[in-house]
């Protein structure tokens, strides 16, 4: 569910919210294919509503609501062109007490 797309470097990501967990996967598409799928963020607490923008070098930024602290918080991470996170599981962007909202 919420999947999002973003191109970058002549490929797209395509990401969504998956399973009880409420995780964020994602997979690229290119015109040879589509690559494998892959967990993007797996913390604790569901991750909702994620968002992508291009990076300049072929990889991608994400960021999603995250209820890993009891309340909604933003976080982001970016992704390479091989679907690495970093930092693993992202960074609070905007936090701090009572919901951010998406």
């Amino acid at each position: 569910m919420q999947p999002t797309i973003a191109a970058s470097g002549g490929r797209y990501l395509v990401s969504w919210v998956e399973g009880s967990g409420r995780d964020v996967a994602g997979r690229t598409m290119s015109s040879t294919g589509l690559g494998t799928k892959k967990v993007l963020v797996n913390a604790g607490g569901n991750q909702n509503h994620p968002g992508l923008a291009p990076s300049s070098n072929g990889g991608w930024h994400l960021a999603w609501a995250d209820l890993r602290s009891g309340n909604n918080d933003v976080y982001s991470a970016k992704v390479s062109s091989t679907l690495g996170v970093s930092p693993s599981n992202g960074q609070v962007v905007a936090g701090g007490p009572g919901p951010q909202v998406a």
